[in-house]
């Protein structure tokens, strides 16, 4: 499968599929962190037969969401330590690579890991989108959401 190329700033990541037990080890404990905080947030919210077939965006938000709720069951489900090492096996390095500011593309390592985000935590969580959208990309075109930006494949930019 080719490398999923993710452009941010000067750098372009390519994001290859992690191997599929490690991927479905890491969806198992990305589904127990987040999804009681999804449950908690819409605990209180009815969907009808309409919203259920047509469910958008746009239908969540116009939802009576509890996000506190959702936040708080949140915060007690994880701490920095795990917010921490869920990053990092997220971004595991022996799937990306990353040319910098156009040179030749290397894998990407902790170093340059921490040189590319030191300073820049929402870069990193960007960049933990796109592995996480290509690693689960099935599960994601269930859910009504907007594609990310800065994501293609190669034969998408040929």
């Amino acid at each position: 499968m080719d490398p999923t190329e993710f452009t941010q700033g000067d750098n372009t990541f390519y994001i290859r599929p992690m191997d599929p037990f490690k991927s479905l080890e890491l969806l198992g404990d990305l589904q127990k962190t987040f999804l009681p905080a999804v449950g908690a947030a819409f605990n209180n919210t009815e969907f009808s037969g309409d919203d259920k077939k047509n469910l958008t965006m746009s239908t969540l938000l116009n939802k009576n969401i509890d996000f506190g709720n959702g936040l708080a069951t949140l915060s007690s489900a994880i701490n920095g330590t795990n917010l921490a090492n869920m990053l990092q096996r997220i971004l595991n390095t022996e799937y990306i690579a990353v040319a910098r500011s156009g040179k030749s593309a290397e894998k990407l390592d902790k170093a340059k890991l921490m040189e590319l985000y030191q300073g820049n935590l929402k870069g990193m969580f960007e960049l933990a989108w796109a592995v996480l959208r290509v690693n689960y990309a099935d599960f994601f075109q269930m859910l009504p959401v907007t594609p990310v930006t800065g994501l293609a494949t190669e034969n998408e930019n040929q």
